[in-house]
C-alpha cells in the first residue's frame, strides 16, 4: 500500500504508474485483505469485462456499503444470478426502455429550459459567474425521478434531498474502503463519524423514498416493477436509490477503477490462474490515458471520438474507451447517460456564451477521487445569454 501512496498521486494514477513498471497485470495487497488483481491493458480488460465476463461477474464492495445497498442486493452490488438478472431486466425493459425514454423527450426539454433559466438567475446575482454542475445534477435527478416514479412525478424537495444524499454516499465511500483495508481504522474519530453518518443516511433514504411508495406507482416505472416482484421493501428502496447514485455518476463523472469485480469460479487471465473469489479491478483511467492508443491523451480533443478518427478506428481504440464499462456488468443506465449528457451540453452551448470566471485564469482541473472523479475546486464559469 505504501508503494501506491508514497508519490502523492490519486489512487488510479498511482496504479497506472506502477503498471508501467510492473506490467499491465499485477497483484497488489491493500492492507491485510486478500490480494487484488489490477488490470491496465485494453485487451486484458476486454477479457475481464466481455470475453470472460461470466467468470468475473461477481462484485466486491466494502462491508460498510451494505447499509445503502440492502445488504448487497441492488443491481450494482449483487452478484450475477437470477436476482440480479431480474433487477436489470426490469430496469432496461421498463423504466429505461425505448418507450419510456421516448415519453421523456418533451419533459427533458422543459427541464433544460428551467435549468438554463436558473443558471442565468444565479449568474445575474453573482456578477455573471455560475457553478454549472449543480444545475446539471438537478436536471438529471428530475429525469431519474420520473423514470423511477412515473412521468408525472415532480417534487422539488425530493430532488434537493436526493442530491444531498447521493453526495453523502460518495463522500463516505473513502472511509468504507479504509475500514476494510485497515480494520483498526474503525477506532479513528473520522471513521467512527462516517459509520454513524452512514447509519443515519440509511434511515433518511428509507424515509425519503418510502414516502413515495405509499401509494401504487403508475405502470412502466421502476418502482412499479420492483413492487410487482414482491422484493423485500429494503431491496425496493435501495434499488431505486442506486438508480440516482449511478445515474448521476453516468451523466457527470467517471469511476476510473469502475466497480470492482470478483471471480465467480477458478479461471485464468493471460494464462495465469485466478482463484475463485479473487478481487479484480480494471483501471479505466489507464485505458483512457494510454499514449499508445490516444495522441496527447491529456489534451481536450473531442474530434478523436468521431468514427472517422484514426484513433477510434478498430478494436484497439474502441476497446480503450469504456466510460460505461462493457459486457454483462456494463452500466445499466448507459443509454440514459448517452442521452442526457449530450442533450444537456448541447442546450448549454446553444443558450449561453461561456468564458473563464476570471479572465486569463484557466479552471483548476485537479482531481478529487472518491468512487468517481470530480474537480477538487468546483467549476465556475462566466456566462452570457446568446443574443444579448
Amino acid at each position: 500500500m505504501h508503494q501506491i501512496l508514497k508519490g502523492g498521486y490519486p489512487f488510479h494514477v498511482a496504479l497506472n504508474k506502477l503498471a508501467q513498471v510492473h506490467g499491465p497485470l499485477m497483484t497488489v495487497w491493500l492492507g491485510p485483505r486478500q490480494p487484488t488483481i489490477i488490470v491496465s491493458d485494453h485487451g486484458l480488460v476486454w477479457k475481464v469485462l466481455v470475453s470472460k465476463s461470466p467468470d468475473y461477474a461477481a462484485r466486491e464492495f466494502p462491508t460498510l456499503a451494505k447499509l445503502v445497498t440492502a445488504d448487497f442486493r441492488t443491481i450494482v452490488s449483487s452478484n450475477a444470478g437470477p436476482h440480479w438478472h431480474s433487477l436489470r431486466r426490469g430496469l432496461q425493459n421498463g423504466a429505461i426502455g425505448p418507450l419510456c425514454i421516448s415519453v421523456q423527450a418533451p419533459l427533458q426539454e422543459s427541464d433544460m429550459a428551467q435549468m438554463i433559466n436558473n443558471m442565468i438567475k444565479e449568474a445575474n446575482l453573482n456578477g455573471g459567474v455560475v457553478k454549472p454542475f449543480h444545475h446539471i445534477r438537478r436536471a438529471t435527478i428530475k429525469l431519474l425521478a420520473r423514470l423511477c416514479f412515473g412521468s408525472d412525478f415532480s417534487d422539488e424537495e425530493f430532488d434537493a434531498t436526493m442530491d444531498v444524499m447521493v453526495e453523502e454516499t460518495l463522500k463516505y465511500s473513502d472511509n468504507a474502503r479504509m475500514l476494510d483495508t485497515f480494520s483498526p481504522a474503525r477506532f479513528l474519530p473520522s471513521v467512527k463519524r462516517a459509520i454513524k453518518q452512514m447509519e443515519k443516511l440509511k434511515l433518511r433514504v428509507e424515509e425519503c423514498i418510502g414516502h413515495h411508495l405509499a401509494s401504487p406507482p403508475p405502470p412502466n416505472c421502476y418502482a412499479h416493477f420492483l413492487l410487482s416482484q414482491s422484493f423485500p421493501r429494503e431491496v425496493t428502496i435501495f434499488s431505486i436509490f442506486k438508480v440516482f447514485v449511478l445515474g448521476l455518476d453516468s451523466t457527470g463523472s467517471i469511476a476510473p477503477l469502475a466497480v470492482p469485480h470478483k471471480a465467480t469460479r477458478d479461471t485464468t487471465l493471460d494464462g495465469l490462474h485466478v482463484a475463485e473469489g479473487a478481487t479484480v479491478m480494471v483501471n479505466l483511467y489507464a485505458l483512457h490515458y494510454d499514449p499508445k492508443v490516444w495522441d496527447e491523451p491529456d489534451q481536450f480533443k473531442p474530434e478523436r471520438f468521431m468514427e472517422s478518427s484514426k484513433e477510434f478506428l478498430g478494436k484497439r481504440g474502441q476497446y480503450s474507451f469504456l466510460p460505461f464499462g462493457a459486457g454483462m456488468r456494463a452500466c445499466a443506465g448507459l443509454e440514459v447517460g448517452k442521452l442526457q449528457l449530450p442533450f444537456a451540453v448541447s442546450n448549454l452551448v446553444n443558450a449561453v456564451h461561456w468564458s473563464n470566471a476570471v479572465e486569463g485564469e484557466e479552471p483548476n482541473l485537479s482531481e478529487d477521487f472518491t468512487f468517481i472523479l470530480a474537480m477538487k475546486t468546483p467549476l465556475e464559469a462566466r456566462i452570457v445569454p446568446r443574443g444579448i
